[in-house]
């Protein structure tokens, strides 16, 4: 009689040959599945939006497509900004380059007089630093960039419509296909207690970035930041992103601005200022309303970034933490996957 139960090692050997097969697919469907990631995050928000919205007392009384349209709505009309705002920044950036370029250089010739770095090293602080910042390859890479983000967004806010109308109907098919299988009441309870675990996590999270954008903004266009705007956009953007999303919202535009040939006062005016917003938010805000929402190890918060960013870059990034939620909420549906959550989850519950 023969043993059909798995092993240990063939157990790991299964687990590490489906999570390569689930990279590979990931990277090789980068351009399809990337848009539909945001989109399920951006329908996870709308979806908790639009059920508060229906216990609220006077627009509980409108049909569920009223609120439904409502919220795509807005969600479209801020997807437009945020395109137009990436092809401003494009336009200046292209036509900013020749100047930042030559101030970046007027800037390395004053450290290096100031410092002595030729008499020092035998080679001035910008051959020294060539081979690292090339202002030129940085600002191309970084219009590549938002040249697909923009593209990106078209396909995000497609992917949202449809997966908007089809939110109500899921439910329904998914009773209809599985009714006669066991343990379908507690999946579908541990699903809407996850939805609304992860979509309230990220209302308070976007309300949040959305929050330090617009205070953000403030010092950015008082200091006359050329594309204060967008940087805004970028700060509530990256600020989904754990530890590094604060630093990556403080530098850029301080570079930025640097290359506009602002003087040391300005921009250690404009430091203090973007430092002081973030740490308040970061530090005080956030952690009160966020609290633990979201039920992950701060190890696999960690491992769940380098995760993504490896597999979709920067854009993975900012999906770091809701797909790694949902991951866990996945896994805890299923009775061989439950131990896994528990391990990745922070309290052990799920």
């Amino acid at each position: 009689m023969s043993d059909d139960r798995t092993t240990p090692a063939a157990a790991l050997f299964y687990a590490l040959g489906s999570a390569v097969l689930v990279t590979l697919i990931l990277s090789v469907g980068r351009s399809i599945l990337m848009p539909l990631a945001f989109a399920v995050v951006a329908v996870f928000i709308l979806g908790t939006l639009a059920d508060r919205m229906a216990r609220t007392p006077g627009l509980g009384r409108l049909p569920a497509w009223v609120r439904h349209t409502l919220l795509l709505a807005v969600f479209l009309l801020f997807i437009a900004l945020i395109f137009f705002q990436i092809r401003l920044a494009v336009v200046q950036v292209a036509a900013n380059l020749p100047l930042w370029t030559a101030n970046y250089q007027a800037l390395l010739a004053d450290l290096d007089a100031r410092l002595g770095i030729e008499e020092m090293t035998g080679a001035d602080l910008s051959g020294l630093l060539a081979g690292y910042l090339d202002v030129r390859a940085l600002a191309m890479a970084t219009l590549g960039a938002a040249g697909s983000l923009g593209g990106m967004l078209i396909g995000v806010a497609l992917y949202t419509g449809f997966l908007m109308v089809e939110r109500d109907s899921l439910v329904k098919r998914v009773h209809l296909a599985f009714q006669s299988r066991p343990g379908l009441d507690r999946a579908l309870t541990l699903g809407a207690e996850a939805n609304e675990r992860i979509g309230g996590y990220l209302v308070v999270k976007t309300a949040i970035n959305i929050m330090l954008g617009i205070l953000c903004y403030v010092p950015l266009k008082l200091m006359g930041v050329e594309m204060a705007g967008f940087w805004a956009i970028v700060t509530g953007m990256v600020n989904y992103i754990p530890y590094l999303g604060t630093w990556v919202a403080i530098i850029l535009p301080i570079l930025a601005f640097i290359g506009q040939g602002a003087g040391l006062p300005e921009v250690l005016t404009l430091a203090v200022a973007l430092i002081a917003l973030q740490a308040v938010i970061g530090n005080i805000v956030d952690p009160r309303l966020t609290g633990q929402k979201v039920n992950l190890s701060p190890l696999v918060v960690l491992i769940g970034l380098v995760y993504w960013t490896m597999v979709w870059g920067l854009p993975g990034a900012v999906l770091a933490v809701p797909l790694t939620s949902i991951v866990l909420v996945v896994l805890a549906l299923f009775p061989g996957g439950r131990p896994i959550a528990v391990l990745l989850s922070n309290t052990g519950e799920v």
